[in-house]
């Protein structure tokens, strides 16, 4: 992990060192565990509570690394069988204090089927939407943050979800914002968050969320793309490529020298994928000093310095495919994780799933910080209300319904949209 990326998350973690603990948190699909590399970035031993994903090689993953002697794994469940979702009753999770989930994306992203809520994965979406519901009335639950692709947007069905969370949980401040990680790392991942905290935990029940935490506040200096590579790798020399990729790869070089001579660009790396022509508008775009977003498969991102971009390819400073281990520190995580993955193509597709630990970590933590500040989540544990305690945090021009009516609200939009999809 880059030097400046861990400050940045030991920074961002405070809140888990003035706890003293980790927080008790439900993560369907948790992938290779966001909350876990930031909760240990911070100091503090991560212990899991009921974490889930249905990969197969994730609970490879998750194996080995129990296998190495990582701890607090007791209560993740991963694997077709024991990480199936849609199999866990919402009675039988533990109280959590924290919801975080990034929901398959594929259904909704441009590079997926494009079969948006049809999509049988889509369905992962909705029983997150129901877990928040089921744990925000059962008083523990002080936050919860969900993540996916910005054209989950486009879909009117989300706003439906949107105003469900919002109809069934009326003591909960609720958000849906847009943001780029390259606001945070450099990385080009626009992505959408829905935020909720609980209306005990903010000064006045009509404030709005506390702001996530911007660049300024966590990093001393500029991040570089070049910060988080590797220079020891070799460069790859281009008679190993196809016909096709040399042609690219030769008017990508001649574009970004244009560039550099007629813009004035200073980058000092590009990044392209060799196997898109860089004439044709949409695919062949040129990213400078950030990746583009990375995905489970498909073009590798081949790296290219600029400073030197006349020099031969074996003197170049970067001539060749992002790597594994960058893939993996782009995301916020450790580039030593890369040796808990059975193959190549399932660490491409584990980071590639993955939602950033930083931007994660600038989400969630100023909700952390001010269930704290409010008293409310707390070093012995999360102050649970009753039922009757989270009506009384109603706005008066709040729904009033029962938690049962609320929560068979939700099932009956829910399982009308199922039956609507199935016509």
């Amino acid at each position: 992990m880059a030097s400046s990326l861990a400050s940045a998350l030991y920074k961002v973690g405070r809140v888990f060192r003035y706890l003293g603990r980790s927080v008790k948190a439900a993560e369907p699909c948790c992938g290779i565990g966001g909350l876990r590399t930031w909760t240990e970035a911070s100091g503090v031993q991560y212990q899991s509570v009921c974490a889930y994903d249905f990969d197969a090689d994730i609970e490879d993953f998750y194996n080995s690394l129990g296998q190495s002697g990582a701890l607090g794994l007791e209560a993740v469940f991963c694997g077709p069988e024991k990480g199936d979702v849609t199999k866990v009753a919402d009675d039988s999770l533990p109280d959590v204090e924290l919801f975080l989930s990034g929901p398959p994306c594929q259904p909704y992203a441009p590079n997926g089927r494009g079969a948006g809520f049809a999509d049988p994965r889509s369905e992962i979406l909705e029983i997150a939407v129901r877990w928040i519901i089921h744990q925000a009335w059962r008083g523990s639950l002080v936050c919860f943050l969900l993540e996916n692709s910005t054209a989950l947007a486009s879909h009117s069905y989300f706003w439906k979800l949107i105003d469900l969370i919002v109809c069934c949980c009326p003591f909960f401040r609720v958000e849906v914002l847009e943001q780029d990680l390259q606001v945070l790392m450099p990385h080009s991942r626009p992505r959408l968050w829905v935020r909720g905290l609980r209306m005990d935990c903010l000064d006045h029940p009509e404030s709005p969320l506390p702001s996530p935490k911007v660049f300024e506040e966590i990093f001393d200096k500029k991040q570089f793309l070049a910060d988080y590579l590797d220079d020891s790798l070799p460069n790859l020399d281009p008679s190993s490529l196809t016909d096709t990729m040399r042609a690219n790869l030769a008017l990508y070089k001649k574009l970004a020298a244009e560039a550099i001579e007629k813009d004035g660009v200073t980058a000092q790396v590009m990044c392209i994928e060799l196997d898109r022509n860089p004439l044709r508008q949409y695919w062949g775009a040129l990213s400078f000093d950030a990746i583009p977003s990375l995905r489970t498969q498909g073009p590798k991102v081949f790296l290219v310095s600029l400073a030197d971009l006349k020099a031969s390819w074996e003197k170049q400073r970067f001539h060749r495919y992002l790597s594994t281990s960058e893939r993996l520190k782009l995301q916020g995580h450790s580039e030593s994780l890369t040796k808990h993955f059975r193959t190549d193509a399932a660490a491409t597709k584990g980071a590639g799933n993955a939602f950033n630990v930083l931007q994660v970590a600038c989400m969630v933590s100023p909700l952390l910080e001010a269930a704290v500040r409010a008293g409310v989540l707390r070093r012995e544990g999360v102050q649970k209300l009753s039922q009757t305690e989270l009506a009384a945090l109603i706005p008066s021009s709040g729904p009033l319904a029962s938690p049962s009516l609320q929560h068979e609200a939700a099932e009956t939009v829910i399982q009308h949209r199922r039956k609507r999809m199935r016509c």
